[in-house]
């Protein structure tokens, strides 16, 4: 599932639910993260092993499997934390796990999507100030060779005067 050489897979790691291919699969046990891990090769399932999705353990009533999610508290539910009726003054919010999977991922599309739109702007200003600092730049250049031209045309001036002046002495 995440090979960049795009090898075929040829393992599964049961906690992750991730396809592996051969050559990465043994990385997965070597990372911190992952160490811990059981990567299955595929041919290599034995009956009572689940290679599927793993199964989501509510952490208050540990018995019982997370079915639902509330999109406005972000807590993940089961069957009895609804039925204990804390999320009942939100119940349009409180929707299966895998609905609330599929709108959390648009949700992220469109904030990516906002993001890019944002670098497009950015992208527009910083060109702006570009041209506006080669402006400055220029209008400075243009104004020191003008002060250059005027000092000149002083020091002449006053050369051709002092030059008058000493004549008439």
């Amino acid at each position: 599932d995440e090979c960049r050489e795009n090898h075929p897979a040829a393992a599964r790691c049961v906690e992750c639910c991730i396809n592996l291919c051969e050559i990465h699969s043994p990385a997965h046990g070597l990372s911190r993260s992952t160490w811990d891990h059981k990567v299955v090769a595929f041919g290599e399932e034995r009956p009572g092993l689940e290679v599927g999705r793993p199964r989501q353990r509510c952490p208050l009533h540990e018995s019982n499997e997370i079915t639902s999610f509330c999109l406005k508290c972000n807590d993940l539910l089961c069957k009895q934390c609804l039925s204990a009726g804390d999320h009942s003054e939100h119940e349009e919010s409180v929707c299966d796990v895998a609905k609330a999977s599929k709108k959390l991922k648009e949700a992220l599309e469109d904030v990516q999507h906002g993001h890019r739109d944002t670098g497009g702007a950015v992208n527009t200003a910083l060109a702006k100030v570009s041209q506006a600092i080669d402006a400055v730049h220029s209008r400075t250049e243009h104004v020191s060779d003008e002060i250059v031209q005027a000092y000149q045309r002083a020091v002449d001036v006053l050369k051709k005067r002092e030059k008058d002046v000493l004549e008439q002495l």
